[in-house]
C-alpha cells in the first residue's frame, strides 16, 4: 500500500511529529501510473490531460518505460505481414 506523510496528531502538515502511515484510496481503486509525453514524467493517477498521457500502467517503473513499450509494439506490428493487409 502506498505511504504518504501525515501528521500523527492530525494537525497541520509539517507538524513536529510526522510518520509514514498507509493511506487507502477514497474509492478503493488500484493506483495507476501514467507517462506524460509533454513533461516526460511519470504521474501517479491521472493528473494531466489525456492528450498528454500514456497508460495506465500498474507500476511507476512500467509507466517510465512507456515509450519503449510503444516502440516494441510498433516494431512487432511493422514486422507482422498480416497487419494492415486489406486483402
Amino acid at each position: 500500500m502506498p505511504l504518504e506523510m501525515l501528521s500523527r496528531t492530525g494537525l497541520m502538515p509539517g507538524s513536529l511529529f510526522t510518520e509514514a502511515m498507509p493511506m487507502s484510496n477514497d474509492d478503493d481503486q488500484p493506483v495507476e501510473y501514467y507517462f506524460n509525453t509533454r513533461t516526460r514524467m511519470v504521474e501517479k493517477g491521472r493528473v494531466s490531460s489525456w492528450e498528454h498521457l500514456m497508460g495506465p500502467y500498474p507500476t511507476a517503473e512500467e509507466a517510465a518505460g512507456a515509450l519503449e513499450i510503444a516502440k516494441a509494439r510498433n516494431d512487432t506490428w511493422d514486422d507482422d505481414d498480416d497487419w494492415g493487409d486489406d486483402s
